[in-house]
């Protein structure tokens, strides 16, 4: 049964998401294990902002919490693969935008870091 969104997402926040607030976030880093080269990322890419926003749709309103499986979210992104999602939510959550709560034999817990900091001040 799929949960209705009760979160209010506007276009105004996803605006001040892509435009603004990602030139303030720590960068996400990674490495190439074949060539050793180090990577590092500031801004949100297309599949970031996708996932965030499928992640925020599917959050409560007081907890900006939710808990959908890796195989919920690729469905919710049009079918991404499994690989790919998980990349993306390690480089959403080093760049601050969601803290990821793992828990052994149970679906992750995200939390909206970033929608829970803007909602306190809505503001550019």
């Amino acid at each position: 049964m799929k949960q209705d969104n009760i979160l209010p997402i506007n276009a105004f926040y996803i605006t001040a998401l892509r435009d603004k607030r990602s030139n303030s976030r720590p960068p996400a880093r990674w490495v190439n294990k074949k060539t050793g080269a180090i990577y590092q990322r500031t801004g949100m890419d297309s599949i970031d902002l996708l996932i965030y926003i499928m992640l925020l749709s599917r959050a409560d309103k007081d907890k900006l919490t939710c808990y959908p499986s890796l195989e919920t979210i690729c469905a919710d992104c049009g079918g991404l693969d499994r690989r790919v999602v998980w990349q993306h939510i390690h480089i959403l959550e080093q760049m601050q935008y969601i803290d990821v709560i793992r828990a052994r034999g149970r679906p992750n817990k995200y939390y909206m870091r970033d929608f829970a900091e803007w909602a306190k001040d809505p503001h550019y």
